[in-house]
């Protein structure tokens, strides 16, 4: 059943092919309703099912509106009970509270268990679902059987087919068409087709000939002439009236004519806005109007016209009324009045009112009519003109009334109103003034030339005002109208105008204009107009009396002192020219009690005056003269009429040389500019300054030749012939050589690229035959030039006398040397350039240093300054003595100078050489204060006094024939026995030196000067002291130097570069607080800036010269100091009772003075007398030494230069107060940094580093550490100091070793330790322990740059038991052999740090001694390096800094180790406060481990070293946070932990031997 009926069910669904929304039919045709069952039905069904499913069942609620209902109840039972309580006794009140709080407690019991019960019935709630899912399914079945019975009973029972109308059907399957349908459809639908276009076509062409027609045989007026036919319509045309189209519906002649569409014309494009003015109810009535008369009247054509012409110019008699209306409103005002206005009929205006009442023309007023034509209505409007213009003129003023704008036609007729006044003006002012004037522009204007030549902007401009009538009068080229303009306008606007008074007002407008010019031609001059600037007494000058009122003064910005005076008058032939006259006036301020005198007519203006001035000079200027001089031509202007009495024009045309042309010359300036006024006054702010100066320089007395143009008028300038040849200090046969070879001089003034000006002085002088660069040049000097000349031409003049007499200082220096003809001839010196005022000379070996001297005029003294081709010029160091001494007042100065400089170049250079860098750690105490290495004090020209870290001081003397004097700076030159401030003494020196001594070239230059001068034997024994104290000789050094001519040194090496100082000291003094730049340092040392006694002993030398009539020595200077002069002492006990017998006397006097002679003195190179080391040769008074000596003969000489090396030196302290002379050569090989010294006596001992340090700085260093070291034995408590017979040995014994220590007496430059095991104690050390310690102590402890608390940090090592040391000593042997690391294959290498590195655990400062020791601990540092493929030297002591990227690639660990001798036990060091670094961290953990589980077992007596070696083979840093607590680490094999006898050995079979030759490992401290 179900499968049969599936198909209506579907058909029911509305889803079946044949399913129909209408009626079905039945089978006979017929049908009955059937209602169906569309899908929308099925839908809403099942909507309906889905919402009853939703629901609760059973009638159950929502827990959350239950609880609403039972608050909402709860709150409606307070709120009534709130309501009614109050009106109840007290017992009814308390009933119904008991009753509310019972049922309402019951009722959130209630609810309290629902809640408690739904909050656990989720599995009623899936039953509640599962039962409604259930009903649903079984309601969808029930219904769905319902609905098929109902179909099967009711709705297929009268189902049946239509019957189809297959002849429709077929008509439209087969044709497309269906033509059955009633006609009637056809008729009252589809409307009739339309004519076509050809039929169109030929209809409008018979109507256009229908209209010709018409039009041809009717009345049509003139106005109306212009038509248009086209489309079946005729359009007529009217101009700025209307336009109208007209049409016939017949043929017929009576058929009247068809308005279509009617346009007016008239309209206003300024109040119109663009819009029709006439509204479209107007234009609909004036169709109607129009149409009605077209259809009665006999003319219909015409009465169209009029009708419509009409009302056309009565809305443009309206527009232009309302156009009026709005001008007197907004613009106008009372300026244009309405006088009449009829609607449709006239306008009347007014305008001109001023001028009507005095213009005998106008006596009905200015008027203008528009009106409409009464005698013939067709015409357009008129205008009519009152007064009446020509007809010419009035048809122009019509062209506004065309287009309907009134503002048009009045602006024309203004226009027209305006020329015509300004053509009778015009005339009128042709015949007073013979000018003739131009009319030009709209609104008219007449342009009246004042001046000849005029600019049009210079011209008098006079148009009218079209508001009012009346002239306007102005000139446009300015700004504010000078007064006469008004004066002119108020003239002619008068009702009589006078024209004479018109001439009269036109010359003043001239004078004003003229002066007007004048100032414009200024404005790029340095001048002005002067406002305000009265003369005095004018009346009284018979010169200023004659000048007219016409005049303008003008003041100089640059000379306040002079003005000038510029009148200006009309040429008689041609008033429009104007002559100008020029006086130049010299001025002086005057007082205000010298006005009393003063007249009116003397200020040139009416102000008053701001200040006086009184005449001093008037000087009238001839313009023609000013402007025609030489090299001067200024541009004239020419005209036609040149005539005899135009003298400036003939005389210009003749001096030009011009022919007399009729046609005028072009002009190349503007009109305004005035050529004359532009180069008078650039003439005289020229001249000026030079006049001044030519009368600054009579009045002085120096010639010249007056203020003269060269060069083509390039410049003026002023010649001068001679100077002032009594000038101070300068001889006057001086000053007139010097004028000899003056061959010219000029002072000119010049313009600089920036626009100011300056004065320039020219000196040029003659090379009076020398070949020397620059001697021919011009000398220039440059002043600049103030803006008042009066004040600055004395202050230049002075200038200029200064660089006068700073030449003629030059060339007094230059000729009392003689210098040009002998240095330069010789070649001992290269002159680069002499330019008078300075001169560059170029010396020392090689000429590549360079000296430039001059004269200083600011500080009235001369000035050399140095440089040269290397890096640094080491004269610069002596740059302040050498100046004083080149002011010296002597004879010979400048080549005595030049002498010295050649010889004390090398010395110097090698001086510089030394390192002046500031090194730390130097201050035991404090080792963070930084102090200078070597400091340099100049004394004097040839004195410089070393000092070495504060500490030591050397007194270097230079001499001459390449010879140096050094002695220990520490002692007194009075008392060798004295010590000085806070020097020490160097110990040892005069043996350090006595190595550098060359006694063959000390003999050899002696011996060539003795042989031609020799010695007196008088007095040889006084004078070989005064020579052995004072070195540098008798009086001045510098000048025993000087004068002695240089002879050869055979030998002498090639000087080297000298090195750059960093500091130059004063030449006062050396104060190391003031040294360092604001740098700490130890105390100072006041004695090395004692005063000298002698006021030229710091400028020329230390030594006083002997009277020459006295043998006896002198008195010591009673200051007594380092730097006061240096007499021998007067005890002659001091060299006698330490004299040796006479055959030692050549080594005693080597080991002295470094040779064997005193005798030392040379024969003089030329006759002329000079001073020398023993007085003046010439002086018969002064005895001579004498080469003749007991002991001194040259078999004794070369004795003792063969027996140098075994000569005895003096046991003395103060032995180095004692000079020892060495050559530049030694001198060149103390300063010299080299990086390797070889020891005699141990090969072992060589710096083999590569730190630079020269022989000086190591014997110093090694010295103080001596020094040093004595103190920090006796400051150590296990360590004693022993007596010792060696000078310099310092001997010192501990409890188990005995230590020796001194410089090496091969060089003196290393600290040789020596230890000795005791023999009364139990323990001994073996040869290798020693042998180590002696290493270490050479290579690490006492090497630079020396620092004492590595020293002190040896010295607590070695005071430590012997256990703890021999510990120590193993590790020193892992950093001198770091091949034993490398073969045992450890992680790290070890050194043991001397002092504290700054990169270690802040617990000791940075510098201090690193070996700490405190009851029973003591505290080491070692720093441990990462070992890799290549050993990277990590030392902290050394003085070469690693590379810091090399400390990026290779880790290290500063390590603090505390080892307790009492428990044997090591450990870390750490911090009390603050975080620990993380290697730190790591290390110490590693340790306690070590110590915790590994070092129990041993039972060793150190565990220092076991704790290093553990360190060293099994230390990792872990990554951070990875440190364990309390891990065992693995034991060491018992082979690896060796006694320490047995560690001690070699484990890869070295020889002992090798300890002492080249080191495998890095660098230590």
């Amino acid at each position: 059943m179900m499968m049969s009926m599936s198909p209506m069910v579907r058909q029911g669904y509305g889803h079946g092919p044949g399913s129909s929304g209408g009626v079905s039919p039945g089978p006979g045709g017929g049908g009955i309703p059937v209602t169906p069952i569309t899908p929308m039905i099925m839908q809403q069904h099942h909507q309906q099912q889905q919402i009853v499913a939703t629901q609760p069942p059973g009638g159950s609620v929502s827990l959350a509106l239950l609880i609403d209902f039972i608050v909402q109840k709860t709150y409606n039972e307070l709120t009534v009970m709130a309501d009614l309580l109050p009106r109840k006794t007290d017992m009814e009140r308390k009933h119904d509270i008991f009753s509310f709080s019972s049922r309402t407690r019951l009722l959130a019991t209630r609810l309290l268990a629902l809640v408690k019960w739904a909050s656990s019935a989720a599995k009623v709630d899936k039953s509640v679902h599962i039962m409604s899912f259930l009903e649903k399914q079984s309601m969808l079945f029930t219904d769905t059987a319902d609905v098929l019975a109902k179909i099967a009973r009711e709705t297929l029972v009268h189902a049946r087919l239509p019957n189809f109308h297959v002849p429709a059907a077929v008509e439209v399957l087969t044709t497309g068409t269906y033509n059955r349908l009633p006609t009637c459809i056809r008729e009252r639908i589809v409307p009739p087709d339309p004519i076509t276009g050809i039929e169109k076509k030929n209809t409008l062409n018979k109507l256009n000939q229908v209209i010709q027609h018409r039009l041809v045989s009717a009345i049509l007026p003139v106005q109306m002439r212009n038509l248009k036919i086209e489309h079946g319509r005729v359009t007529f045309h009217v101009e700025n009236e209307f336009e109208v189209s007209l049409t016939v519906l017949g043929d017929s002649p009576n058929i009247p004519w068809k308005i279509i569409e009617i346009e007016i014309l008239v309209e206003d494009k300024d109040i119109g806005d663009g819009m029709s003015l006439v509204h479209p109810l107007q234009v609909s009535f004036l169709h109607q109007l129009a149409q009605g008369r077209l259809e009665t009247s006999l003319s219909p054509l015409r009465e169209l016209y009029e009708t419509l012409h009409t009302f056309a110019q009565s809305l443009q008699l309206e527009v232009l009324y309302t156009q009026a209306l709005k001008l007197c409103r907004e613009r106008l005002g009372d300026y244009l009045i309405i006088e009449e206005y009829s609607i449709g009929q006239s306008l009347v205006l007014g305008y001109w009112n001023e001028l009507s009442s005095h213009d005998p023309k106008a006596e009905l007023g200015y008027r203008i009519s528009v009106s409409v034509d009464c005698s013939d209505i067709a015409q357009p409007l008129g205008v009519t003109h009152q007064p009446l213009l020509p007809v010419e003129e009035a048809v122009q003023t019509i062209e506004g009334l065309r287009t309907n704008q009134l503002e048009k036609m009045l602006i024309q007729t203004v226009y027209l109103r305006s020329k015509s006044r300004l053509v009778e003006l015009s005339k009128e002012i042709e015949i007073y003034l013979g000018v003739k004037p131009v009319i030009s522009g709209s609104p008219a204007v007449l342009n009246i030339s004042i001046l000849m030549p005029c600019l049009p902007s210079e011209q008098l401009v006079v148009t009218v005002n079209i508001h009012t009538g009346g002239f306007l009068v102005n000139v446009p080229q300015f700004e504010t109208s000078p007064p006469i303009v008004k004066d002119i306008a108020h003239m002619l606007n008068s009702p009589t105008p006078e024209m004479t008074k018109f001439k009269s007002l036109i010359s003043q407008l001239r004078y004003w204009i003229t002066e007007r010019r004048c100032e414009k031609t200024l404005q790029h001059l340095p001048a002005s107009a002067a406002d305000g600037i009265t003369l005095l007494k004018w009346e009284e000058n018979p010169i200023l009396s004659k000048i007219g009122p016409h005049r303008l003064t003008i003041k100089f910005q640059k000379h306040p002192y002079a003005i000038l005076i510029v009148e200006f008058l009309e040429k008689e032939e041609c008033m429009r020219e104007m002559e100008y006259f020029f006086h130049l006036i010299m001025v002086k301020k005057a007082s205000a009690d010298e006005n009393e005198e003063l007249s009116l007519g003397s200020s040139s203006g009416s102000a008053a005056p701001k200040f006086y001035l009184r005449p001093v000079n008037i000087l009238p200027l001839d313009t023609f003269a000013a402007t025609h001089g030489p090299f001067t031509a200024i541009d004239e202007p020419e005209s036609n009429d040149l005539t005899i009495g135009g003298k400036r024009k003939l005389s210009a045309s003749i001096s030009l040389g011009a022919e007399i042309s009729p046609e005028p010359k072009k002009q190349k300036n503007p009109p305004y500019f005035i050529p004359e006024l532009a180069h008078i006054v650039a003439m005289c702010d020229e001249r000026l300054p030079f006049a001044l100066l030519a009368h600054e320089l009579s009045s002085r007395g120096v010639i010249h030749g007056g203020c003269i143009a060269e060069a083509n008028g390039t410049c003026l300038s002023i010649p001068i012939f001679r100077f002032l040849t009594n000038s101070s200090g300068i001889p006057e046969r001086l000053i007139r050589k010097l004028h000899l070879r003056l061959e010219s001089a000029f002072i000119r003034s010049q313009v600089q690229i920036k626009g100011f000006k300056t004065w320039n002085l020219e000196l040029k002088f003659g090379n009076s035959g020398l070949d020397i660069p620059g001697i021919s040049n011009p000398v220039n000097y440059v002043f600049e030039m103030a803006l008042s000349s009066e004040d600055h031409i004395p202050k230049l003049l002075d200038s200029i006398m200064d660089h006068w007499l700073g030449i003629a200082r030059m060339f007094m220096l230059l000729e009392k040397s003689k210098w040009l003809t002998r240095l330069f001839q010789q070649g001992v010196v290269g002159i680069k350039s002499f330019t008078w005022n300075n001169f560059t000379l170029f010396y020392g070996p090689g000429k590549i240093a360079r000296a430039n001297f001059m004269y200083s005029l600011n500080d009235k003294c001369y000035k050399v300054y140095f440089g040269g081709l290397v890096s640094h010029n080491p004269h610069t160091l002596l740059r302040p003595q050498l100046q004083s001494y080149l002011n010296s007042e002597k004879s010979w100065v400048l080549e005595n100078l030049v002498k010295l400089l050649q010889e004390t170049y090398e010395p110097l250079s090698s001086l510089v050489k030394l390192p002046t860098t500031i090194q730390l750690g130097t201050v035991s105490h404090r080792p963070q204060l930084p102090v200078q290495t070597f400091i340099l004090i100049p004394q004097s020209t040839c004195h410089i006094r070393v000092v070495y870290n504060n500490i030591y001081c050397l007194d270097v003397h230079f001499q001459p024939e390449g010879l140096v004097s050094i002695r220990d700076g520490a002692y007194s030159l009075f008392d060798k026995t004295q010590v000085l401030g806070d020097l020490t003494p160097t110990q040892g020196l005069k043996a350090f030196l006595s190595k550098y001594v060359d006694e063959s070239a000390v003999f050899r230059r002696r011996s060539q000067s003795e042989d031609d001068n020799p010695p007196s034997p008088i007095s040889t024994l006084l004078e070989m002291e005064q020579n052995v104290a004072t070195p540098t000789g008798g009086p001045g050094s510098s000048s025993s130097f000087l004068s002695k001519p240089q002879s050869p040194a055979p030998g002498r090496s090639n000087p080297h570069t000298p090195a750059s100082p960093h500091i130059t000291p004063t030449p006062t003094g050396f104060s190391p607080a003031t040294s360092f730049a604001n740098l700490a340092s130890p105390p100072s040392l006041p004695h090395l800036s004692q005063p000298s006694p002698n006021p030229g002993g710091s400028l020329i030398g230390h030594h006083p010269a002997p009277s020459p009539s006295s043998t006896q020595m002198p008195a010591p200077s009673p200051s007594g100091g380092p730097l006061s002069v240096p007499t021998p002492s007067p005890n002659p006990s001091s060299l006698s009772t330490n004299a040796p017998g006479p055959g030692s006397a050549p080594t005693l006097m080597s080991s002295l003075g470094g040779h064997p002679s005193p005798f030392f003195t040379h024969a003089e190179g030329s006759p002329a007398a000079v001073q020398s080391p023993w007085g003046m040769a010439n002086s018969p008074s002064m005895p001579r030494p004498s080469p003749i000596r007991a002991g001194h003969s040259p078999a004794s000489m070369l004795e003792g230069r063969g027996s140098i090396a075994n000569r005895v030196l003096p046991q003395r302290s103060w032995a180095g107060a004692i000079p020892t002379i060495l050559t530049h050569d030694a001198l060149e090989i103390l300063c010299t940094p080299i990086t390797t010294v070889d020891s005699g006596q141990d090969p072992g001992n060589s710096d083999h580093q590569g730190y630079p340090c020269s022989p000086l700085e190591r014997f110093l260093g090694c010295s103080n550490l001596r020094r040093q070291l004595q103190r920090i034995v006796q400051a150590e408590e296990h360590l004693t100091l022993l007596p010792s017979t060696e000078l310099g040995v310092l001997l010192f014994r501990s409890e188990t070793m005995q230590f020796r220590v001194g410089l090496d007496p091969a060089n003196f430059q290393y600290l040789h330790l020596k230890i000795n095991t005791v023999t009364e104690v139990q323990f001994q050390w073996n040869s290798e322990e020693v042998q180590l310690l002696e290493t270490f102590f050479a290579t690490k402890v006492v090497r630079p740059p020396f620092r004492p608390n590595a020293l002190a940090a040896f010295a607590r090592m070695i005071s430590l038991p012997p256990r703890v040391i021999r510990d120590l000593i193993q590790i020193i042997r892992l950093q001198l052999l770091p091949s034993i690391i490398e073969q045992q294959s450890w992680k790290w290498h070890v050194q043991l740090c001397l002092t504290v590195p700054p990169s270690a655990l802040p617990i000791i400062a940075p510098g201090m001694p690193a070996v700490v020791i405190s009851q029973s601990k003591f505290l080491i540092y070692l720093l441990l390096t990462r070992v890799q493929n290549q050993v990277v030297p990590m030392e902290t002591d050394s003085p070469e800094t690693p590379d810091p990227r090399q400390l990026d690639k290779q880790p290290f660990i500063v390590a603090p180790l505390v080892h307790d001798m009492g428990s044997n036990c090591t450990q870390l060091a750490e911090k009390r406060n603050g975080p620990v670094p993380h290697d730190c961290a790591a290390l110490s953990h590693h340790i306690k481990r070590f110590t915790d589980f590994t070092l129990p077992s041993m039972g060793i007596d150190c565990t220092l070293f076991p704790t290093v070696q553990e360190i060293l083979a099994n230390f990792v840093i872990p990554p951070e946070g990875q440190i364990q607590q309390n891990q065992p680490i693995p034991n060491i094999p018992p082979q690896m932990v060796r006694p320490p006898m047995q560690q001690m050995m070699s484990p890869v079979g070295m020889p002992q031997q090798q300890f002492g030759g080249p080191q495998q490992g890095p660098p230590m401290m």
